[in-house]
């Protein structure tokens, strides 16, 4: 039960209580739960506007990272490794043309940081073979191999 929905059940139920009236509460509640759904899928809307999707992948020595970035060209976008975190920022140009916008849902910048789970020290950042294609982005990050194989005698 999310903060909002709580309040207002705790408030509905408190309501009750005191006035013994049924329904006046009933209302507090549902116009509370509906309240936070609202909120709810808004914050998902928002995000999924701003933050650009993201899959990560680990196989072997190698994390595959892949960042949905359509309309964006190779030279609109710059990345940096720096230890283990990777930043993503990409900004175009808008159109200059006479044409009214009526409607605008595509961003013109997206930043992002995505901590990669690894051990990598600040300045010993490896080579990340890069591709853009369709609209993804595609980051190939080596994983240093750390600590030391310890035989048992």
């Amino acid at each position: 039960m999310g903060v909002i929905h709580g309040s207002a059940k705790e408030s509905g139920d408190k309501m009750e209580k005191q006035t013994g009236c049924g329904f006046l509460p009933q209302i507090v509640k549902f116009m509370g739960k509906e309240f936070e759904q609202g909120i709810s899928s808004k914050a998902q809307e928002f995000y999924s506007y701003v933050m650009p999707a993201t899959d990560m992948q680990r196989e072997n020595n190698l994390i595959t990272v892949s960042i949905d970035l359509p309309g964006f060209k190779k030279e609109d976008i710059k990345i940096k490794l720096d230890g283990n975190i990777l930043w993503v920022s990409a900004n175009r140009t808008q159109g200059k043309g006479d044409a009214t916008t009526i409607y605008r849902q595509r961003p013109h910048t997206v930043e992002t940081r995505i901590k990669i789970p690894a051990s990598i020290e600040p300045g010993e950042e490896p080579e990340c073979p890069t591709t853009l294609q369709d609209g993804v982005l595609v980051l190939n990050v080596p994983i240093p191999e750390s600590g030391r194989d310890i035989t048992i005698s």
